[in-house]
């Protein structure tokens, strides 16, 4: 009789188990991301490492934006004060709409880490 679950040892059960535990581990560090300030509210008052210059000029520009996701998949709008093109950065792809932020710090830890000097910054997740 076989022992089947996330504990067993067949190689199946295994592989769905290392699903679940990676699944897990995005899920953990998406959150640690907004205990560490990574909120939409928060961009706009990013400041220069070194200089301590605001990246966003004040006073705040409101605009209105689309947002996709929230109800359903389906795109909305609302105004928001949006942060300085040197803090947040909106593209699309062949997969579609995106933002990243592109802080000078955020862009110098995604280039070291993966090697490539010529990603501007960091992509967020679309939760759509």
């Amino acid at each position: 009789d076989k022992e089947s679950g996330p504990c067993s040892s067949s190689s199946s059960s295994l592989s769905v188990s290392q699903s679940l535990l990676s699944s897990a581990a995005n899920g953990i560090i998406h959150e640690l991301g907004h205990v560490l300030g990574m909120n939409d509210e928060l961009f706009k008052f990013f400041r220069h490492p070194l200089t301590g210059v605001p990246l966003t000029p004040r006073p705040f520009r409101r605009r209105e934006v689309s947002c996709a996701g929230g109800n359903g998949g389906v795109m909305t709008t609302r105004m928001v004060e949006v942060p300085g093109c040197n803090t947040l950065r909106g593209g699309v792809d062949e997969r579609g709409a995106y933002w990243e932020v592109v802080t000078p710090t955020v862009a110098t830890v995604v280039r070291n880490q993966f090697d490539c000097q010529l990603v501007a910054g960091a992509r967020l997740e679309n939760q759509v």
